[in-house]
């Protein structure tokens, strides 16, 4: 038996992306500073259990893969679609499952995903059909923090190696402890002690529909031609500033402020990967133009100028490839 360890501290929001254990992810870093995005993970054939904080806010659009299902134990609150799932929940994504998410500075969960054959096995396929508020369930405080104490232990496997293949005899002894951190989780789903289930009133809908759909606008339109708040709110049929309680309520920003976020992102997106090999060209190919108010706003987002961006990720780029 084999499995995959792994401990990593980001600061770019992509290179997050490309570590999420079977999610599809487009996340965009939303509040001011730099980035502290700690993930470790133990990833088995059949299941893995991730350990995630963050020390600034992060939205994202989120697609679970269709043959996985991903537990989450909530340590802080979360917003999954029209709904908040608030500490000391634990939260099922089904597979398949697609959703508009955020969290908010000074996030922490921990996450669980199995594949379905597994779950069906230990008696959690049930789960993947709860779906809206049916899928948040609350737990008590007591079994957060059992939850939070069970996985880091199985998470500490090592001090010194942030990536590392384990296999004979531990590998074997962490699985058995993946699967009793399982059906602590099947225990907690399944009891019938739990909390009141997690409703979300007819305004919480409303106001995300809204910025749903404003979001949808801002997506398709050209990053020359973004939307303003006056064109969005007369587009959608709503007042300013009921678009602007929308926004503030579901993703704590103004669309204004989420617009040029977006855009921050995908200068730092393009440098990360290698698409535009200078400062300047990624800065263009995201609608900015006037380059003293762009690294202005990008040193405000991120905590560090363009430059040491494109720098450190020519350097990453350069280990993988030597």
């Amino acid at each position: 038996m084999r499995c995959s360890y792994e401990e990593q501290l980001f600061h770019d929001i992509d290179q997050f992306r490309e570590h999420m254990w079977r999610l599809d992810i487009d996340p965009l870093q939303l509040s001011r500073g730099r980035l502290e995005l700690g993930f470790s993970t133990l990833a088995f054939e059949d299941l893995a259990l991730s350990r995630l904080d963050s020390n600034r806010k992060v939205g994202d659009r989120l697609h679970m893969d269709p043959s996985w299902l991903l537990l989450v134990v909530q340590l802080t609150p979360q917003r999954w679609g029209a709904l908040v799932a608030p500490a000391e929940s634990l939260t099922v994504i089904a597979p398949d499952a697609e959703y508009r998410n955020s969290v908010p500075d000074g996030f922490r969960c921990v996450e669980a995903a199995i594949r379905l054959d597994l779950a069906d096995e230990l008696g959690l396929g049930r789960l993947s059909q709860l779906k809206g508020a049916e899928a948040i369930i609350p737990i008590s405080a007591a079994a957060a923090r059992s939850a939070e104490h069970r996985a880091n232990q199985l998470l500490g496997v090592s001090a010194t190696n942030r990536l590392a293949v384990i296999d004979g005899e531990t590998a074997v002894a962490l699985r058995d402890g993946c699967l009793d951190f399982l059906y602590f989780l099947r225990g907690l789903a399944f009891s019938t002690t739990r909390g009141r289930a997690i409703t979300a009133s007819s305004q919480g809908k409303h106001r995300f529909t809204l910025v749903e759909d404003a979001l949808q606008m801002i997506e398709t339109a050209p990053v020359e031609q973004q939307p303003s708040v006056e064109v969005l709110a007369a587009t959608l049929n709503t007042t300013r500033r009921t678009l602007l309680n929308a926004f503030h309520e579901t993703l704590g920003t103004s669309p204004s402020r989420y617009i040029l976020a977006r855009r921050l992102n995908g200068v730092q997106r393009d440098l990360h990967r290698g698409k535009s090999h200078t400062v300047t060209d990624a800065a263009l190919d995201n609608g900015f133009e006037h380059f003293g108010r762009f690294a202005y706003h990008y040193r405000t987002l991120f905590g560090e100028i363009p430059s040491t961006t494109l720098k450190r990720a020519s350097m990453i780029r350069r280990d993988v490839l030597g």
